[in-house]
């Protein structure tokens, strides 16, 4: 996420290529929705809850990333301006977050 918050906060737009940033997107959103409902098929069948948190921090991270796509829609040719950068760099900051503490749930449910 880091890499790409980076890249988006550029000026040069070399950096951020429409059909790159917007197959990520996409492909990014649903990993998390197929990580999410995963995690919340098999967690009620786990001890501790760990896992059902894990599965709700990934379907944050999918909505979020739902609105990101709503910016950025999967298409080969699309505009970057500052300020739809500016609400990606929000959305992928946030998401970050829900991430981490996926992977938190996760690392507690094995610990």
């Amino acid at each position: 996420m880091d890499t790409w918050i980076a890249h988006l906060k550029q000026e040069d737009p070399k950096f951020y290529p429409y059909d790159g940033n917007s197959y990520l997107g996409e492909c990014t959103k649903e990993a998390f929705e197929f990580s999410s409902k995963f995690l919340l098929k098999i967690g009620p069948k786990l001890p501790n809850g760990e896992v059902i948190e894990a599965g709700r921090s990934y379907n944050s991270a999918a909505v979020k990333m739902a609105e990101f796509v709503r910016i950025f829609p999967f298409k080969m040719e699309g505009t970057m301006e500052k300020d739809k950068r500016s609400s990606g760099i929000k959305i992928l900051t946030s998401v970050k977050e829900d991430i981490s503490q996926a992977i938190d749930h996760l690392h507690n449910a094995v610990s």
